[in-house]
């Protein structure tokens, strides 16, 4: 079960990693969003990665 465990975390990880700069690009990298809609942008980053790993763990460890 360890081996399934470690995979959910490093697939959920890069899940998450990649919502994240999706979510949070045109703040980061493009500077098209500035002052307090930049903080709310980067909250909804940061919530839609958290969201996307514990969604791909619960799944990925469901199926064992």
């Amino acid at each position: 079960m360890t081996v399934e465990i470690v995979y959910a975390a490093f697939t959920g990880a890069l899940l998450a990693g990649a919502v994240f700069l999706a979510v949070a690009a045109p703040a980061l990298f493009f500077d098209a969003v500035r002052g307090d809609a930049r903080v709310g942008v980067l909250t909804a980053a940061k919530a839609a990665g958290a969201t996307a790993f514990v969604i791909r763990v619960g799944l990925v460890l469901r199926r064992w």
